[in-house]
Order: C-alpha cells, then structure tokens, then sequence
C-alpha cells in the first residue's frame, strides 16, 4: 500500500473537519444548531424527569387553591409572587396533568430565554453556545421547572434593555417587573438595579431624567403592593430566625463562596444555606482552601467589572440579594441565581463596551500584564473553561442520573399507592419529627418517644400530583380540596390535638414512611405490627453528588395477612 493511499483516509476526515468548520462558521448556523438541540434535550429529558418536591407543591397550589387564595393567601406562606402559581393554575385547572400543564410554560420560558442568549446576547460565540447547556441553566432551573425559569427570561429582558434605559425607561421598567414577579430573589436584584440606575441618572440629571424616574416609580408602587402579598404571616412554617452569627457565616459564604460555588466549586451545600453555612465557612482545611479559592473568583469578577465600568452593576444589587438570602431564606437550589446574576453583569458590560471606553488597568496591573503578558492573556480562557466546564460536567451527570434514575418519588409512589390499594383504605403519611434524644440503643431511634412530633407537616404528600384530591386523613385534617402543603405551624396544643384527631380513627390500614410514629398517637390499644410492602427509591442528584433514599408503604398486620401478592416480594427478588 502506498504512502498516498494511507494518507487519504486522514486526507479525506481534514476535509470533513474543514467543511463542517466552515459549515458552522457561517452567520448564525452554530447557534441554530445550539438551539435546536436544546429543544430536543428539553424534550428528550423531560419525557423521564419525575416532578420534584417544588414542581408537586406548586401544581398542587395552583390547582386545588381558589383565584381568591393564590392571590391574597398562598402567596404569605409561600413566599413567591402570585405569578407563577396564576400562570399555572391556567393548566392545572383546565384539567391538564402535571407532565404536560407543567412543561408548557416551563419550555415556553426556557426556550425563550436560549434564543436571547443565543442570538441576542453580546458574548463571544462559542461561551453563548455553551451557556445554555451549563448545569443551572439547563438542568436546575429548565428541566427542574421552577418560577426560576422565569427568572431567567427576565434577567435576558432586563440586560436586553439595559443599555437604553435613559431613552426607553419604560420599556426597562417592564423588564424589570417580569424580573420582580418571578421571585423575592429578583425583587431583590431589580432594587439593587434600580439603586445603580438612580446613580446614573444623577450623573447624567440633564438626559430624560423625569420620564426614567417616572418609570422607576411606577415600578416601586408595584412591588410595595407585591410585598404586601407576600408579608408572611405568624404562622408561616418557613419563617425560621437565625442567630447572628449565622447570617454573619451566611453572608461570607454569599460574599466570597457563592460565585464560585455556583459556577466550579462544590461546597457541598445540601439544604438550607443557614444550616450549613458554618461549617461551609469555618470547618478545616477544604473550608480554607475553598475560601482562597472564593476570593481569588472574587477578585476576578471585580477586576473586569471594573474594567467593563459594571462594578456598582456587579456590587450593590449582589449584596441586597445576598443580605435577602443571608437573614431570610437561601437553599443549595438557589445557587444558580448567583450564576445568572454574573451573566446579566457582563452581558451588560460586554453589550455597552467599546474599545476605547474599556477602563485602562491600574498601573501595577498593567505592569504586570506586560512581564507576564503570555500568562494574562490566557487567564480570561483557563477561567472560562473551568467555570462553563465543570458546570457542562454538572449538567451532564444529572441529566443522565433524571434519563436512568428515579430522581423523585413521586410518580412511582403514586404507583405503588394504586398498586397496594392504599388510595381505597384508611391511609396516613408519616409526619415531621424532631430528635429530642437521648439516643443510646439501635431501638430508641424507632421510639416514637424519643422524638418530637408536628403532625401538621405531613411528609409524601406531593405524590398527590397523580390523584384528583386529597386521599390521606392526616394531611391537612383530611381535608379532601386541599392537597398542597399549607405551610402552617401550629402551636404545640393544636399538635397534640392533632393527634388526638387522628386516633379516633385508629391504626391506619397503610401508612407511608416510618411506622413507628404511629406510637405517638393517644389511643389505649397496643400498636399493631405493620410490613413493608411496597418499596421506592430516590436518586436525588446535585452537582457529581447522588443523594440516594429508600422508603416503604407499609400494611397492618391483618391486611398483610389478606393477600400474598404484595409487590415489595417481586421488588426485593429483582433488587
């Protein structure tokens, strides 16, 4: 064989190479293909995604709760605008189920929102391309369907108009409203903004000062009437009050660790930010490394904030929107709002710049850009692909654990409900404890005793989703109309009636989660025994980290007794 016969297979691959670099290189083609195969990876994943915990609640919400209430109620307990739980109640009440009525706003948004980046935004081609893949964009906050979704769409409309809000301030304000009505998170972004924008203004009081205040105005009278929505009340479950040093641990991890966190680093933030912020911050050698790490990212972002004349952009609204999360409320899913956030910062930055309005670099930057010219110059790219690399790698692994794993119940429990006929029994969902302890023998951790009970926080109750009503007599007192978790704390003495109410209907048939608080319930006959008889699973993914649970349905003894078939022998045969 000859050497030009060897070569032509390589010959022959080169010119295929070539023709699809020149293929893609053409205006606009590179991001169409972008586009469509996020739609058809939207799709795709979206078939095998299991509506999670906040997907359930919210469809719940917006089916079963009167117009009235997601107005004027829902809204001080869930601590979110109305407007994502009206968007939803169009579906949910028009007698769509939740895989589709879901998905129709949430792909609406998401999409809208790839187009804007894609082929609006100012970012070099290959980073637009890549942006809409990264873990929170794709997989957090769109396949996970979230008012999120909305976030996002309005941080695009808000930089979109970002740079003519002098000549068009309405136009600004209106995105700026999307931007409030998604979430308390935005509403805290769009009042820093707005804060940067008065600055502006000040500097420039002679260009359309009045009708830019007008518009700013208009906006503030908004949302004085959506916090008075959203005020919680007294009995609000998720109103907790932290000590302060924990929002001071808080606020560092915001301050130093959250970019970081939400574009590379992994500190491992599993739940509510005022839990773990402690031992994010102060807990050895990793939380040391993690904080050189934190402000070198920092540093950074402040540096070509700077450089783009954003640095106010980038400071005042982040640190509202931190202080919010710190003393209120903040959880690990949150994160991805600190990614979008930096998006919105430079694209407005890139999408303003001009060559010679780039800020210069102080001179000892400069003089060191010079002897180490090489090494700067390649900085901005190790950093690119390090933050949009790894949250490709992020996004990738949960989408595959969603395509081969069951990532939420509850589908599957709702199937096992049905299969097991715990929807035509007396049925109960094991509710909220609280270790009191002490805990010194493998039985006192299934001692009801040991524990504190809140039986008006009912667990599982999200697989109701795939029901027409309420089917358990313990959550929300058997109230058939109510199905989502009302976010009510009652006071010790209602707990206990609580119970009481529910031993007058004694031992349930079937009870989903631990058996054992069963004990705590007031009654004079001995527990009876309960079997497992359907198990399901959870493969909770976040970030490369898998958070895996199994629980039961159990049966009492005489309905164990009544049937030989229980699927739990099936399960455990081919585990």
């Amino acid at each position: 064989m000859s050497k030009l016969q060897t070569a032509l297979p390589n010959s022959e691959k080169n010119n295929f190479l070539m023709t699809m670099f020149q293929f893609f290189k053409e205006e606009k083609r590179l991001e169409w293909f972008c586009f469509g195969l996020f739609v058809i990876l939207y799709i795709l994943v979206s078939l095998f995604h299991e509506p999670m915990y906040d997907e359930a609640q919210a469809w719940l919400i917006a089916r079963d709760a009167s117009w009235r209430e997601l107005f004027f109620e829902i809204p001080h307990y869930e601590g979110h605008p109305p407007f994502w739980h009206l968007i939803l109640a169009l579906f949910a009440k028009s007698g769509f189920s939740i895989d589709i009525g879901l998905r129709i706003p949430g792909a609406l948004f998401s999409i809208a929102t790839i187009w804007l980046i894609l082929f609006r935004s100012p970012f070099p081609r290959m980073i637009k391309c890549l942006i809409p893949f990264t873990y929170y964009v794709f997989f957090r906050y769109s396949i996970v369907v979230r008012p999120y979704c909305v976030t996002m769409f309005g941080l695009c409309l808000v930089a979109l108009t970002y740079k003519k809000r002098a000549e068009k301030p309405f136009l600004h304000m209106f995105a700026l409203m999307l931007l409030c009505v998604s979430s308390a998170y935005g509403m805290a972004m769009a009042a820093g903004i707005c804060i940067v924008w008065i600055i502006d203004i000040i500097k420039n009081i002679k260009k359309n000062y009045f009708k830019q205040f007008s518009a700013m105005a208009v906006l503030l009278a908004y949302n004085i009437g959506q916090l008075w929505l959203m005020m919680p009340m007294d009995d609000t479950n998720n109103v907790v009050f932290f000590s302060v040093s924990t929002i001071i641990y808080s606020m560092i991890y915001m301050c130093i660790l959250g970019p970081a966190d939400s574009m590379f680093l992994d500190t491992g933030m599993d739940a509510r930010l005022q839990y773990y912020a402690e031992g994010i911050v102060n807990g050895g050698l990793i939380s040391y490394v993690n904080l050189i790490v934190g402000l070198i990212t920092i540093l950074f972002l402040l540096y070509y904030a700077r450089k783009y004349r954003k640095l106010l952009l980038l400071i005042i609204p982040y640190s509202l929107f931190s202080l919010f999360s710190s003393v209120v409320y903040f959880w690990y899913h949150h994160i991805g709002l600190i990614f979008l956030y930096l998006v919105f910062v430079f694209w407005c930055g890139l999408d303003e710049v001009v060559s010679n309005e780039v800020k210069k670099m102080p001179d000892f930057l400069s003089q060191i850009n010079y002897k180490y010219s090489k090494l700067c110059k390649q900085i901005p790219k190790i950093a690119l692909v390090l933050s949009l690399g790894m949250s490709l790698a992020w996004s990738a692994f949960c989408v595959g654990t969603d395509l081969f794993r069951i990532t939420w119940y509850t589908r599957d429990l709702a199937q096992g409900i049905q299969d097991v006929g715990a929807d035509q029994n007396n049925c109960a969902l094991q509710w909220e404890i609280v270790a009191i302890g002490p805990f010194e023998e493998p039985a006192d951790y299934t001692d009801a005793s040991k524990y504190r009970h809140i039986p008006s926080v009912t667990q599982f109750f999200d697989c109701l989703v795939y029901f027409d009503e309420n089917i358990f007599y313990n959550h929300n007192g058997g109230n058939r109309n109510v199905s989502y978790n009302q976010q009510i704390l009652a006071e010790d003495e209602k707990q206990t009636q609580m119970l009481e109410n529910m031993a007058e209907y004694g031992y349930p048939e079937f009870i989903i989660g631990n058996s054992f608080v069963l004990d705590a319930l007031p009654l004079e006959e001995e527990m009876p025994g309960y079997v497992p008889v359907y198990r399901f699973e959870v493969y909770k993914p976040d970030k490369f980290i898998i958070d895996y649970n199994d629980r039961y349905i159990y049966a009492r003894q005489d309905i164990y007794a009544q049937r030989s078939d229980w699927p739990i022998k099936e399960q455990l045969i081919f585990r």
